[in-house]
């Protein structure tokens, strides 16, 4: 079974996989969060919902320095990052400065900034463009977007396609900013690993740093069950 470029969310649970959250449900608490539980660190409140978009959660560093605040599905991990995936997540950055840090996609060893691999989209302290990265045993493909980061939502997403796989990508990891494709397919440090959808954000002085998370979603298969 391929993976469709813009996914239809129903599934065989024998080869696939699908989440979906609009974190219109749920409370701020870790393990409670959105319809799907996320886990937590750091400040997590939910702001009133905005026009276009029901439901969101405010995930913040608080004003301590160097403070990682996150939201993902759980630390032992469940995604097999080596298998045909499209996964999105609609987010803001509510403070682009010198002094925040985010990253927001897939990734391993979710209790600390850097992972050792990963699939994402991030944003250190000095750039002003989005990069989009994979990684592998910290080893990393880091390639610039030319899209500027902004204080608006912003829909982030990225194909894995398995190579040989009957798919128009063909292989590797396609990022698209807002539905659009942004640079070539990363063929190099693609990881094999069990990963998390995660986004998180952190600071390198004593100010709270924040990300508005609004939507989820998940496709993936090649599961085998």
């Amino acid at each position: 079974m391929s993976l469709p470029s813009r996914p239809i969310f129903t599934y065989n649970y024998k080869d696939s996989l699908v989440f979906q959250d609009d974190f219109a449900t749920g409370i701020n608490s870790s393990g409670n969060i959105g319809e799907l539980g996320w886990l937590s660190a750091g400040t997590i409140t939910n702001p009133s919902s905005e026009v276009n978009h029901p439901g969101i959660v405010l995930v913040s560093t608080g004003a301590g320095a160097s403070t990682l605040a996150r939201i993902t599905f759980n630390a032992s991990l469940v995604i097999d990052s080596s298998l045909a995936t499209f996964l999105e997540f609609i987010i803001r950055l509510n403070t682009n400065d010198i002094n925040t840090s985010i990253r927001v996609g897939a990734r391993d060893t979710v209790s600390s900034f850097d992972p050792a691999n990963g699939i994402y989209f991030e944003k250190l302290d000095n750039d002003v463009n989005w990069f989009s990265v994979t990684r592998s045993a910290s080893t990393e493909t880091r390639v610039n977007t030319n899209i500027a980061v902004t204080t608006e939502f912003v829909k982030l997403s990225y194909i894995r396609v398995v190579t040989g796989e009957d798919h128009p990508l063909r292989q590797g990891v396609t990022f698209k900013i807002n539905d659009v494709n942004v640079g070539n397919a990363h063929t190099t440090n693609l990881p094999l690993v069990l990963v998390s959808p995660a986004v998180s954000i952190i600071n390198s002085i004593a100010s709270a740093k924040t990300v508005s998370v609004d939507y989820f979603q998940m496709y993936q298969t090649g599961i085998i069950r």
